[in-house]
């Protein structure tokens, strides 16, 4: 899927590309996010949520028999985002994450989370669950995800991240205010 990014260094729009993630994507994030996501992150004790173990879950998600697959935005060749998806009995975003760069109000390439929403979305409507997906939002992002139209469900996962879904109403609506940024 490729989709419109917005580079705000001079308000350009840009080619973005969602693909399967690849043992390149797993070089492309040692080099490239390393050591930069981890300075930009809070170090919580121990391994929590904010250091998502991506170079870990992308290689699990290469054997054939794991649930969860992977997917990379690239942007101009560079990976710009991830995202895991599981799709057993739903569609449920397990991992999702924005290059460093593209955090928050100082980001250089704007629609990338959304553009992997929209993936999700998509991926949801293509096996008939009319777009509904699930996530376990990080606090910090609950409100990007109310802005896409999500609603908590009230559950509670063990890393206390608030469950959220996409209805099939919502995602309708997302769909049709996103399309106009797709390419393909």
């Amino acid at each position: 899927m490729k989709f419109h990014s917005l580079d705000t260094r001079d308000n350009s729009e840009c080619d973005t590309e969602i693909i399967a993630a690849t043992e390149a994507t797993v070089d492309d994030f040692v080099l490239t996010w390393g050591s930069d996501y981890l300075n930009r992150s809070i170090k919580p004790e121990g391994c929590d949520w904010r250091f998502f173990p991506w170079e870990k879950v992308l290689r699990i998600s290469f054997l054939p028999t794991n649930p969860l697959k992977c997917f990379a935005a690239y942007t101009n060749g560079r990976l710009d985002g991830m995202i895991a998806l599981s799709t057993t009995d739903k569609v449920k975003i397990e991992l999702i994450a924005t290059a460093p760069w593209n955090f928050y109000k100082w980001g250089t390439i704007r629609r990338i989370g959304k553009g992997l929403v929209f993936f999700a979305v998509d991926a949801s409507i293509k096996i008939g669950k009319e777009g509904v997906i699930f996530l376990d939002a990080v606090p910090e992002a609950e409100r990007f995800y109310r802005s896409l139209g999500m609603k908590g469900t009230g559950e509670i996962n063990s890393k206390n991240l608030k469950e959220f879904i996409m209805s099939a109403k919502a995602a309708r609506y997302f769909v049709s205010s996103f399309k106009p940024h797709i390419i393909s």
